[in-house]
């Protein structure tokens, strides 16, 4: 899982190394995907995650459901740590 984080990480930079040029919304879903397929999510996993919404504009569709997915996700992590 590590590899696949570091992946995501990767993309993320390059991107924002690339003259501004933002993942298109397939490359940051499949990044998604990726990022929360194995169920245990630290700081870093928050983080990257974040990353991705970032990478959308602001009016996407994607940008707004990821968010809401996003919030759901720390809201249940909250729930289970109690």
């Amino acid at each position: 899982m590590a590899a696949k984080l570091v992946g995501v990480a990767a993309a993320v930079r390059l991107s924002s190394q690339k003259g501004g040029r933002l993942l298109t919304e397939q490359e940051v879903a499949q990044s998604w995907r990726k990022l929360f397929k194995g169920g245990d999510f630290d700081e870093s996993v928050w983080a990257k995650a974040e990353a991705l919404i970032d990478e959308l504009r602001c009016e996407s569709p994607l940008r707004h459901r990821l968010t809401n997915e996003l919030n759901e996700l720390r809201k249940l992590r909250a729930v289970d740590a109690v």
